[in-house]
């Protein structure tokens, strides 16, 4: 993989600190609540960014957040909730904050 090949690299040579990813698929709502899966654990990373948390730390304070809802809500989706935590990186400096 490189910067002319794969968006995280090529980000993070152009530049950015950190780049938050998946390593496969992200998993989205097709209709409803649009704020679950994917989105609601980058939104929750972003509280963490602004608390002045690092990236890394971000992340990983996120997931556990994440996964405290996800987990306590129906059954059916409990296996994409953790799909999309497993799945979540954090590329680049470990300690980038906003």
């Amino acid at each position: 993989r490189t910067a002319r090949n794969q968006v995280a690299l090529a980000c993070l040579s152009h530049g950015a600190k950190v780049v938050f990813g998946a390593t496969r698929s992200n998993w989205i709502a097709t209709s409803g609540n649009f704020d679950g899966f994917g989105p609601a654990l980058i939104a929750e990373v972003w509280t963490q960014l602004g608390k002045g948390k690092g990236a890394a730390e971000a992340l990983r304070l996120a997931k556990a957040a994440y996964l405290k809802v996800a987990l306590s809500q129906d059954a059916s989706e409990q296996n994409y909730a953790l799909k999309t935590v497993l799945q979540a990186q954090c590329y680049g400096h470990p300690e980038a904050t906003l």
